[in-house]
């Protein structure tokens, strides 16, 4: 019985040793996967009501932009420009007193992922600051910050955006000019989770220690 028993145990596969070294290799396909999904760019949904600095303003669905001047903290004189799509740039609003702007003005229709950049001119100086990548701007620093909110009433993505009008970035409160985007989002930049990098660093070491208790067996 011992014996047949022993000549049949040789022909059936051994599954303890195919699922201990198949795990590790699961495990980081697993991590590779969840990492893939993470790391997809973020949708407003995923950053809303934290601050973006330097990201990009993007049309969050095919409809209609408006733009609300909500004020300015600024001791020099500042005027919005809606940089233009080969076109000239857009004149939006100023921050003087006397200005006759209208306090909220329709950009128009735009597809969704649309960027649109902003420029802030600072009359006193000359000097002009853009929404986005820092290297837009003369100092290679971000000058503008903003936060995207959802808006239940309206069921629409709603961004305020500050600018800094100080060439090398000034007291970075971001109030030198604020404005409003109706339909924009700005997405924060595409991190893997913590727990992501864990399972990947996991099944990798797995793998390792595999590879060298094979080395050791032979």
């Amino acid at each position: 019985m011992g014996r047949g028993s022993s000549e049949l145990n040789k022909h059936i596969p051994s599954t303890v040793g195919l699922r201990s070294s198949a795990l590790p290799i699961f495990i980081l396909i697993v991590g590779m996967a969840i990492a893939l999904g993470v790391s997809r760019p973020a949708v407003a949904g995923l950053i809303l009501d934290e601050p973006i600095l330097g990201g990009s303003l993007l049309v969050a669905e095919d409809g209609y932009v408006s733009v609300t001047f909500l004020g300015s903290d600024a001791g020099y004189f500042n005027t919005l420009f809606l940089v233009g799509l080969d076109a000239p740039d857009i004149r939006l609003f100023d921050n003087s007193n006397d200005s006759n702007d209208p306090s909220q003005i329709d950009l128009g229709w735009f597809s969704a992922g649309t960027e649109l950049v902003f420029r802030l001119y600072v009359d006193d100086t000359g000097e002009s600051f853009f929404t986005g990548d820092a290297s837009r701007n003369p100092d290679d620093l971000a000058h503008a910050s903003a936060i995207t909110t959802f808006d239940q009433l309206t069921q629409t993505y709603v961004t305020t955006v500050g600018f800094e009008d100080l060439l090398g970035g000034g007291d970075l409160d971001f109030n030198d000019f604020e404005f409003l985007l109706t339909n924009v989002i700005d997405p924060a930049p595409a991190v893997p989770a913590p727990s992501v990098l864990a399972l990947l660093g996991l099944g990798l070491a797995g793998i390792g220690y595999r590879h060298r208790k094979q080395i050791k067996a032979a």
